[in-house]
């Protein structure tokens, strides 16, 4: 048991310094940033995520936070999904988590879409449905993945993709 309260005071101290690390980077940045400056500040975090190697825990920050930024705006949406792309793949334990926030960026992206692009993105949020989806029912998270399996279904009725049939097995 003390193994485990060390370990976990461990971990929460590494999380605690890489906060102060990113206060140190980009807090200045982020007190004076306004709602229109949220996707270059996220950018300019991811890049500092992608550029760091071997400090974990101020990486999963940096991701953290640029994905936080870059939801602010619709600029900075596909740097929030590039941001918890590269978490999820830094770190499997933040796979599930990463899906879930990719998936409400492209919901979010799909219900503003206006024009040609609301197919190309609705295609989009299909793909991370389907994903996600597939992921939960591979957790056994089986009320989770019928209900993303529904939402797609959803969404391919309104595109006619081709995958109903799979979709409609799976929401049996």
């Amino acid at each position: 048991l003390a193994g485990m309260v060390l370990c976990v005071s461990v971990g929460a101290a590494a999380a605690a310094d890489a906060r102060q690390e990113y206060d140190k980077l980009f807090g200045r940045e982020e007190a004076k940033a306004r709602l229109q400056d949220m996707p270059a500040l996220a950018g300019k975090i991811l890049e500092a995520a992608r550029s760091l190697h071997g400090q974990h825990d101020l990486r999963v920050v940096l991701c953290d936070k640029a994905y936080e930024h870059g939801i602010k705006h619709p600029g900075g949406y596909e740097t929030a999904i590039e941001a918890m792309r590269l978490l999820g793949q830094m770190d499997v334990s933040h796979g599930a988590s990463s899906r879930q926030r990719i998936l409400h960026v492209c919901l979010l992206r799909q219900s503003q879409a206006k024009g040609p692009d609301k197919a190309r993105l609705a295609e989009a949020s299909l793909e991370a449905l389907l994903e996600a989806a597939r992921a939960a029912r591979d957790a056994g998270q089986y009320a989770e993945s019928l209900g993303h399996f529904r939402r797609a279904g959803e969404v391919e009725a309104s595109l006619r993709t081709g995958q109903a049939r799979e979709i409609a097995l799976r929401t049996r």
